[in-house]
């Protein structure tokens, strides 16, 4: 599997998961997909560092990209999910990848050791969650599990499936539940799924992320483009829709 083939995955679970929370009264089928995307770009942000961590001059030009992406997208997920801008108590997604990113370039640019990007994890998780980004801290430390397996580099596709799997698992007890998974277990599985079986659709995501060869595939320009502008084109026509069938 090529990155672009994952990053339509990720913009298509994405698209289905807004649209069942906007239009189709919170639809579980359609919430569980989109339970598919979050571990997507989490991981295509830490792979996108890994690939510009050597090149300052791309490096600054990502984080830029990052941050004109998340103020530009504020003013359609504000009104799209929230009925007005501005909205203090919500920040969209593009800020915690944005927070992700940072945390890791920060730990490269002082040439920190593995165990320094818990503190610096935790430092920006602190700031997504005074800032109240969507996923906060346990995305930010999403990302920074998926850099340190990308440091790693299984080879085999059953290793990455087995620690993908923990990572999700782990990240997604944290999010839904307040049980520690060290303590309860399995039965903390349990509990996470019991309200939405469909978030079981979230495991298909190592099994994606397994398959990925680390080639680009074929991108050219105007798939970039598209690409880029996704995020918050799509929250704009949520919104506009949304607007109409009011009306």
């Amino acid at each position: 599997m090529t990155k672009k083939t994952m990053m339509i995955i990720a913009a298509v679970t994405m698209l289905v998961d807004h649209a069942g929370l906007v239009f189709f009264n919170n639809m579980p089928l359609m919430r569980g997909i989109g339970r598919i995307s979050f571990p997507l770009y989490a991981f295509m942000i830490a792979d996108g560092y890994a690939h510009v961590k050597e090149d300052p001059e791309r490096l600054r030009f990502y984080l830029l990209r990052l941050i004109l992406l998340a103020l530009i997208s504020e003013l359609p997920y504000d009104n799209a999910f929230y009925g007005g801008f501005p909205n203090w108590d919500h920040q969209n997604v593009i800020f915690t990848l944005l927070l992700g990113f940072a945390a890791l370039a920060v730990c490269g640019h002082f040439h920190l050791p593995v165990y320094c990007r818990i503190p610096a994890a935790l430092a920006a998780g602190w700031i997504a969650e005074l800032c109240h980004t969507s996923y906060g801290l346990e995305g930010v430390i999403f990302i920074m599990a998926f850099s340190f397996l990308i440091d790693f580099q299984p080879k085999e596709k059953t290793v990455r499936i087995i620690l993908g799997t923990a990572v999700i698992w782990l990240f997604f007890i944290f999010s839904y539940t307040n049980m520690d998974p060290f303590r309860y277990g399995i039965r903390s599985l349990y509990f996470m799924f019991a309200n939405n079986p469909w978030r079981l659709t979230v495991f298909s995501a190592p099994l994606i992320l397994a398959f990925y060869e680390g080639k680009k595939g074929n991108q050219p320009q105007w798939f970039h483009l598209c690409y880029r502008l996704f995020y918050p084109v799509h929250l704009a026509l949520i919104w506009v829709v949304s607007l109409l069938i009011q009306h």
